[in-house]
Parts: structure tokens; C-alpha cells; sequence
């Protein structure tokens, strides 16, 4: 009988941590990296969207990845993201605004 109530405390506990684990795993940010190149006014819009995104505790993160020029921003990316990740970088660049 005590094996029997000592079962249903450990399979409790394990349920129960199983499905704090799932919650925590759907629940938690998603993190995009961005390509910005260094010392821009496009970094400084980012850092501040980025910093916004935290303090609201909204579910997405922004990770900057301050690049030298936008033509290599795409090896820096790859260079940041693990490999076992099969999604696309993101690079975002403003640009000029063009006449109608």
C-alpha cells in the first residue's frame, strides 16, 4: 500500500513538472537577431525598440548584431545563429525614401 501511495507522489510530481516544463516552453519569448550596422542611427532605433520590447515583457526578444556594412551582414548573421536552426536571418536596413 505504501509503494502504491509513494508511486501516485512521484507520478504526480513528475506530471506536474512535465507540465510546467511545456508551459515555460510555449510561453517563453521569441528571439530575433537583427543585423544593424555599427554606430548608425538604425542601431539606436533598434537598441530602443529592443529595450522597449523588454521592459513591456512582450514575447519577442531583439538581439542586435552590430555589422560594419550591410554587404556582410548575412555571414555575420549565419555566424550568430546556431547551426541546428534551419530559419532565415533577418537583417533590416532603412532606406531612402524614393519620389512617387
Amino acid at each position: 500500500m505504501r509503494r502504491l501511495i509513494y508511486g501516485m507522489i512521484i507520478g504526480s510530481v513528475v506530471a506536474a513538472a512535465t507540465a510546467a516544463a511545456a508551459i515555460y516552453y510555449y510561453e517563453r519569448p521569441s528571439v530575433l537577431r537583427v543585423a544593424v550596422p555599427r554606430d548608425s542611427y538604425d542601431q539606436a532605433i533598434m537598441a530602443a525598440a529592443a529595450l522597449d520590447f523588454a521592459k513591456d515583457q512582450a514575447d519577442i526578444r531583439l538581439k542586435l548584431i552590430p555589422v560594419e556594412s550591410l554587404a556582410n551582414r548575412r555571414a555575420c548573421l549565419r555566424k550568430a545563429m546556431p547551426i541546428s536552426r534551419s530559419c532565415a536571418p533577418i537583417s533590416l536596413c532603412r532606406q531612402a525614401a524614393r519620389p512617387f
